[in-house]
């Protein structure tokens, strides 16, 4: 590489540098992608995510005579909170028990329509973990792109669904549970 090559390269480089650190404009709600089973995905808001991860069996601490919906308890940043099997609880088939891990989505109830009665101080938190197949990633959807739910689109996911969103082809459910 001559000399020059390298100069022509730096000074690109300056040239493109300021785009690349430039804000952008991006509209549009974020949303966790979300695999419930393998044939249905949903959108869940990234405003009630604290976190994701993946939480072995080992972590999760089983409660005898909860209902079937309800892993057990789990530990994360310093809180203990309930892990629900989110397909289960929507009506769809649970996980399967013999799995090594989960992905965990750490919902914030503060932060959430969950639970707008707890009263709390600046210090407590109170949090609710849903079990997932997989995470599949995020993405945006401008306000416009929602289309209301059609009557019968799974009826056993009803009650949770606010939206839809047809991404080239395919029908993502938008839940807030």
């Amino acid at each position: 590489m001559s000399m020059t090559s390298g100069t022509a390269s730096i000074d690109r480089l300056k040239d493109l540098l300021p785009q690349l650190l430039a804000p952008s404009a991006v509209t549009g709600e974020l949303f966790l992608h979300i695999e419930l089973t393998a044939d249905l995905t949903v959108g869940y808001p990234m405003r009630l995510v604290e976190e994701v991860q993946t939480v072995s069996m080992n972590s999760i601490i089983p409660i005898p005579n909860m209902q079937e919906q309800i892993l057990g308890l789990v530990q994360s940043k310093g809180y203990i909170f309930w892990l629900v099997d989110l397909a289960h609880l929507l009506g769809l088939p649970p996980l399967h028990s013999r799995r090594r891990q989960y992905e965990m989505i750490m919902t914030n109830l503060d932060s959430s329509s969950l639970n707008k009665t707890l009263s709390t101080t600046a210090t407590d938190q109170h949090y609710l973990g849903f079990a997932a197949k997989k995470i599949r990633g995020t993405f945006r959807v401008n306000p416009d792109r929602i289309s209301p739910v059609k009557s019968g689109f799974h009826s056993e996911l009803s009650s949770c669904i606010f939206g839809i969103f047809d991404d080239n082809g395919k029908t993502i459910p938008l839940i807030n549970v």
